[in-house]
This record gives C-alpha cells, sequence and structure tokens, in this order.
C-alpha cells in the first residue's frame, strides 16, 4: 500500500524532492500537489511518476497525513488558516521556509507534529546538506517519514531552529555564491585549449579537493594556504570578500526572525 504525501507549492524546492526521490527508486509513496498556479502543478505531475495535480487544499488534507508546505514566507497568511479550519488536518507537516518559526505553524494551522528544514540545491542529486529542526515532543513515527524523504536527497542534520535562517543564508542559498565562479573557471579552461569534457572534470575535482583540503584535513588554513606559493587574485581579495560580506549579511538580515 502506497502513502499519499502532498505538496502545498509546486515551484523549485518541489521539482528537487521530485528529483532526486526518482533518482533513488524511492518506492511506497505518491504524491499529491497543489499550487496556486495550476500549470505548475500539472507539469510536474506531467514529468514524475506517481505524482497528481489537485486542484484544492482541501483535497490534499482528505488524502495526506503527511505535508510538505513548499511556499515562500508571505504564502503561510493564507494558507495555515485553511489548514487550521480543515475538518482533515494532516498529521504531520514539514514546513520548508525560513522565518515562520514552528509556534506559528502549530497556532497557525492546529497541528501539533511540526518538522522544519531548511534544503538545498544539491538536493536533486543526493548531494544535500539539508537542515531541520523539530516540534517538542516529536512523533518517533513521523521522524522515521521524515528521514525516508530526506535521505534521498543527501545529508540529513538536526539543528536548533534558532540556527535555521543562518544555514538557510549559507547552505541554502550558498550555491548561487559559488556556481558563476566555477561555471567561469570552466570557460576560462576551454578559453586556454582544454576540450569541454575534461575542462568540467578538471574543474569539478579541483573544486571538491580544495574545499576537503581546506574543510576536512588535519591542516590548519595556514598551511592549507602555503601548498601554493602564487595568490595572483590577492590583491583583490578585500574587494572579493566585501562584496560577498555586504551581500550575504544583508540577506541574513532579511532572512532573520
Amino acid at each position: 500500500m502506497k502513502t499519499t504525501i502532498g505538496f502545498i507549492g509546486a515551484g523549485r524546492i518541489c521539482k528537487i524532492f521530485l528529483e532526486a526521490w526518482q533518482n533513488s527508486n524511492l518506492s511506497g509513496i505518491e504524491v499529491a500537489l497543489f499550487d496556486a498556479e495550476s500549470n505548475k502543478a500539472s507539469a510536474l505531475a506531467n514529468t514524475y511518476q506517481n505524482v497528481n495535480a489537485v486542484d484544492s487544499i482541501e483535497k490534499l488534507t482528505q488524502t495526506c497525513s503527511t505535508l510538505f508546505l513548499a511556499i515562500h514566507p508571505p504564502a503561510f497568511q493564507s494558507v495555515m488558516p485553511i489548514l487550521k479550519s480543515s475538518d482533515s488536518k494532516p498529521e504531520f507537516i514539514i514546513s520548508l521556509s525560513p522565518k515562520i518559526t514552528i509556534k506559528q505553524l502549530q497556532e497557525g494551522t492546529g497541528v501539533n507534529q511540526i518538522m522544519r528544514s531548511i534544503p538545498n540545491a544539491p538536493s536533486i542529486i543526493g548531494k544535500g546538506y539539508n537542515v531541520y529542526s523539530i516540534s517538542p515532543n516529536f512523533s518517533a513515527k513521523f521522524m522515521e517519514m521524515a528521514s525516508s524523504l530526506f535521505l534521498p536527497l543527501g545529508q540529513f542534520v538536526m539543528v536548533e531552529e534558532y540556527l535555521l535562517e543562518s544555514y538557510a543564508t549559507i547552505t541554502g542559498m550558498g550555491p548561487t555564491y559559488l556556481w558563476f565562479l566555477f561555471n567561469h573557471l570552466q570557460i576560462l579552461a576551454e578559453k586556454f585549449g582544454i576540450p569541454e569534457q575534461d575542462a568540467r572534470n578538471a574543474v569539478n575535482a579541483m573544486i571538491v579537493g580544495a574545499s576537503e583540503t581546506l574543510l576536512s584535513s588535519n591542516l590548519n588554513k595556514n598551511d592549507v594556504f602555503d601548498l601554493i606559493p602564487s595568490f595572483p587574485l590577492k590583491p583583490r581579495e578585500n574587494e572579493i570578500t566585501g562584496i560577498y560580506t555586504e551581500v550575504i549579511d544583508s540577506l541574513y538580515n532579511k532572512l532573520k526572525i
């Protein structure tokens, strides 16, 4: 017998979950989607197996005991009252949004079993770093359910709720701070004569190795920096890190509760 999982919101985050589940051959679940823009839900239903679009939140609550809220913070003001007034509430809600707290979710929906998580984009290939927090007296049954749904996405790490917006700023948004740089290194590699696939392989291996050398080795940061004798970007480092600090600080201040 299959379990039906509901999603309110059929945007990017929903797609990440569906793609990761399909890639991992996750079995035993069906997915019901609702989105205010019905074409988004229909598009995902037409792309992935065992996924169906529904035309109301009420239909989700009639069939789904586990419900993902994959919506932006402003949308909670209209969604939570619908859930609270529903005759058939979900037993377990997983919110994928910053800013809306577990307490607010409990009060706004009338559901006590709440998980908040901040997924990140590499989850789409099973390489995510996804942090979560849970409500008090959280059920072991729902923890088992959540683990089965998140582990195909990558790492699944419990943190204190007050840190979720910090992780959203660093791990959630982090790829956007780096992807354009990685892409540009590949472009330059090809410009210098390296064939495209070789360039992709080389840049990928360099990035993974460089990250693990700095963050996973027994070397301190000064010893790591000393492994290469030349620092061609050194004259611009303060300028670059200044831009990063200004932009990322601003983002965090918008997200924090």
